[in-house]
């Protein structure tokens, strides 16, 4: 059968021209995206390599810093003495929390690059050395791994991107004897939150707020120099400026961003489905249309490549068969 090369031309001009368009556009609507509800994030009984999916920050940490971990936490929040699991990680929440919080702001570059032992290091050194969410969130997912407990960090996104009130990042602590999800917001000073009996998680927390029918919560948080859980009433409570329909969630598998941004892992989360983060938000519409057309366009393209290099590079022949150059 011969083959019309004019047409497969005109179809890999038309590829190329595709795939570059989307290459430039990338980053408006054409990544995968991992929606996952409840079930999926929140199951029963998560077994060993579930948990170890979303707490990835061993990888990263070498023995030193986990012991010299193990040494702040026992000098600072007598966790070894505590035995209620709940009490050891607001025991950790507090310490950071009162640590830290008179020097939240704007935090110098280059402190996201340090790892969350560094970066406890770094800010106590002075008072004047800032931070913001995203290094109590570091720092309280480390202390956490350290002292035993499976946690994941969380990022509460606008769902665009013109909103004031930009990202939050908070944690998620899993409690092994109660096997429930528990989230903490160090920075913000809401160490647990609960309504009646029922500890919230982040996304708990969330169709909370969505829901739009407040009812009494309990806040665990630093008062003083005391901690204590208050009641909110419905008449008290004030719209969470992240927790609201205007905000999503992310789950983030690792923070590892060198490891993340690396070209191999570019590439792959370019054409693959291959997320490194799951979203929650039952208020999003859904669809990873825009990913497939990608996906058809690239795969196309490099499936009409070696063709088009065997059609323009094979040596030509004449009427007589011998090739002429």
């Amino acid at each position: 059968m011969k083959i019309n090369s004019k047409l497969l031309l005109g179809v890999f001009i038309l590829l190329s021209a595709g795939n570059v368009l989307i290459f430039i556009y990338r980053n408006n609507g054409f990544e995968y995206v991992k929606y996952s509800d409840l079930q999926e994030l929140y199951p029963e009984n998560p077994d060993t390599s579930f948990l170890t999916e979303w707490n990835s920050y061993n990888k990263r940490w070498g023995d030193s810093e986990i012991k010299k971990g193990l040494i702040l936490l026992k000098n600072h929040t007598g966790i070894d003495t505590v035995s209620n699991e709940r009490d050891e990680i607001i025991n950790i929440a507090v310490w950071l929390h009162k640590s830290f919080s008179h020097q939240a702001g704007t935090p110098d570059s280059f402190i996201s690059k340090l790892t969350p032992l560094q970066q406890y290091e770094y800010l106590k050194t002075g008072r004047e050395k800032k931070l913001w969410c995203g290094q109590f969130q570091a720092m309280f997912g480390f202390f956490c791994t350290v002292a035993g407990f499976k946690n994941r960090y969380v990022e509460i996104v606008p769902v665009k991107n013109d909103l004031n009130t930009g990202y939050h990042e908070v944690n998620e602590v899993y409690l092994p004897l109660e096997k429930r999800w528990v989230m903490v917001d160090v920075s913000r000073n809401n160490f647990l939150i609960k309504r009646d009996d029922q500890f919230f998680s982040a996304a708990g927390y969330l169709n909370y707020w969505l829901k739009g029918k407040p009812e009494n919560l309990f806040v665990t948080s630093l008062s003083g120099d005391s901690v204590q859980t208050l009641s909110q009433s419905p008449e008290k409570q004030l719209q969470d400026i992240y927790f609201n329909k205007s905000h999503y969630l992310r789950y983030y598998y690792s923070m590892s961003l060198s490891e993340t941004y690396s070209l191999a892992k570019k590439i792959k989360r370019y054409v693959l489905s291959s997320p490194w983060y799951e979203v929650y938000g039952p208020q999003l519409s859904h669809s990873n249309f825009l990913f497939r057309v990608k996906q058809f366009f690239f795969f196309a393209f490099a499936a009409l490549l070696p063709l088009m290099l065997y059609i323009f590079l094979k040596p030509k022949r004449n009427s007589n068969g011998q090739k002429t150059g």
